[in-house]
């Protein structure tokens, strides 16, 4: 079971930091054009 959580954990960090760099990304792609 803990190491179920700890995949899950890793995931959603990934999937977090994921969504982070690609609103940064977009929102330069804004701020160029």
């Amino acid at each position: 079971m803990p190491h179920r959580n700890l995949i899950g954990y890793k995931f959603h960090w990934f999937t977090s930091c994921n969504a982070f760099y690609l609103s940064n990304f977009g929102f330069s792609l804004i701020v160029r054009y």
